[in-house]
């Protein structure tokens, strides 16, 4: 007899209820949700150790959560908070020692940290969602394209060499086949994410474009891959890796966008893009080859999430994330009381393990119709600009576009000659959100609420790449000569 939701929700109930948790690794709002669901199941009270932020200043997580914020450095080389959180963890303030005597004098509490955290310990104490060493070492790009030749897990072609200048630089002669190369950095600084150790090496890049990625990665890295570059659509799949099975989920778009350098904006993911059948078959099909080989050779268990592009040759792979993506933040959206990241929790705690196939099944068949039925999007960019305070713009766009308007040039470059969104000319536009800037430690950020009337279907990549490039106008935002992907897959013809 086939399971249901309610007996997954069931199976966490009696693991977590009853149960201090303690949370820590990023801001409050990371937590918000899960605390809540957790708080339905009977687990309780909860500590918080959290980052403050600005768009975590008005977070409550509640009365039976004791809440410390901390202020960190953010590493300039990579833009992350790993540093600072590694340190915090191996030297406690006070007030954090404190608080966690207090709080849980027995050791008993079940400690999670955030999903882009490595550390196994902190505070003195085991994180009981901790994932292994070996996992972690699956995301760094310079050690997974041996996983993905080994398995036959179709990549784009690469080599990977130390970084020195003529090394990388005759290395990219080599791989070019003609759009030029994707450089990507180890993770000698700790993981990496939104793109920050990644640049594409145009076709037509000059001297000083060459002299900065060699700067660049010979200071941060002592390895870095170098791939051809594969025109398409950026876009994601997710798994969960359970003892008996894989379970696979639908694709998502990468809103992966192009600057200027060889630069790549990160602007977030949602599943308002609708891939053709062809696709959604395809990337399921690898996505669970990557999820069997996982089960297999690393005992894996948990989420893991596939990047990719659609291109003209199918779908490729480019790096593997062995955690929760931001992708699937549809799953909270389309069922706020499935309690899916307190399962990703006790997964990589080892807690699971008699979760048996019919379950895997069932979340399978719920994720998917989840993603599919009720369109989310999560549209953020960091490190966008140095901001002097927090201001907001409606936007404004034309979703019935031909594209004759607002592209030039060279077709494979895909740029645009003004902002599509707008806020003149309103009647005549349909409404796509608001944007808000925000000050801040990590060099400002863009952050989009976008309308729940987006019609679903084609790609949001040029509608957020022509916001950006108005917030450049606007505000003197660093998101300047923004450009997008096009769709090649199955000979699609471009939107």
């Amino acid at each position: 007899m086939a399971g249901s939701l309610d007996d997954i929700r069931d199976y966490v109930r009696e693991r977590v209820q009853g149960r201090k948790f303690i949370f820590t690794g990023d801001g409050a709002s990371s937590f918000e949700a899960k605390i809540e669901q957790l708080r339905v199941l009977g687990a309780g009270p909860f500590l918080a150790i959290t980052l403050r932020t600005m768009l975590n200043a008005e977070v409550d997580l509640g009365d039976d959560v004791t809440h410390i914020e901390v202020d960190l450095s953010i590493n300039p080389e990579n833009f992350t908070y790993e540093d600072g959180w590694n340190e915090l963890f191996e030297s406690p303030t006070p007030e954090i020692k404190e608080a966690l005597e207090k709080f849980d004098p027995e050791g008993k509490a079940f400690f999670t940290v955030f999903r882009f955290r490595t550390a196994t310990h902190a505070f003195g104490r085991h994180i009981d969602a901790c994932r292994r060493p070996d996992w972690i070492q699956l995301e760094d790009k310079t050690f997974i394209d041996g996983f993905f030749a080994q398995h036959s897990i179709p990549a784009p072609r690469s080599t990977v060499v130390d970084a020195t200048r003529d090394a990388m630089t005759q290395a990219s002669e080599l791989i070019n086949s003609g759009d030029g190369t994707v450089w990507s950095g180890d993770n000698s600084l700790g993981l990496n994410s939104r793109g920050n150790m990644v640049r594409w090496l145009r076709p037509d890049a000059d001297e000083e474009d060459i002299g900065h990625f060699v700067r660049k990665f010979s200071s941060a890295c002592e390895s870095v891959r170098i791939a051809e570059f594969v025109e398409g659509r950026p876009c994601s799949i997710h798994g969960f890796v359970l003892a008996d099975g894989v379970a696979v989920f639908r694709p998502v778009e990468l809103l992966v966008l192009r600057g200027e350098h060889g630069k790549f904006w990160f602007a977030g993911t949602n599943t308002y893009w609708q891939p053709s059948i062809e696709l959604r078959v395809e990337m399921r099909s690898i996505a669970r080859q990557v999820g069997e080989a996982l089960r297999r050779e690393y005992d894996y268990r948990g989420a893991f999430c596939c990047d990719g592009i659609a291109g003209r040759n199918g779908y490729v792979i480019n790096e593997l994330n062995t955690r929760i993506g931001d992708g699937l933040g549809y799953v909270s959206n389309a069922l706020p009381d499935f309690p899916f990241e307190v399962l990703q929790d006790l997964a990589v705690a080892g807690l699971v393990e008699e979760l048996h196939d019919d379950f895997i099944e069932t979340l399978e068949d719920a994720i998917q119709a989840a993603g599919d039925t009720i369109p989310w999007a999560k549209v953020r960019v960091y490190q966008a600009g140095n901001f002097a305070e927090t201001v907001s713009m409606e936007l404004f766009t034309r979703y019935q576009d031909d594209g004759e308007d607002h592209l030039e040039g060279d077709a494979d470059l895909n740029r645009y000659t003004e902002a599509v969104v707008r806020t003149e000319d309103q009647k005549t536009l349909d409404p796509f959100g608001i944007v808000t800037a925000y000050p801040g430690t990590n060099y400002g950020i863009l952050d989009f609420s976008l309308d729940t009337d987006i019609p679903t279907g084609p790609s949001l990549a040029r509608h957020v790449a022509s916001a950006l490039r108005r917030c450049a106008e606007e505000w003197g935002a660093a998101t300047v000569g923004i450009s997008v992907a096009k769709d090649v897959y199955a000979d699609e013809a471009d939107e």
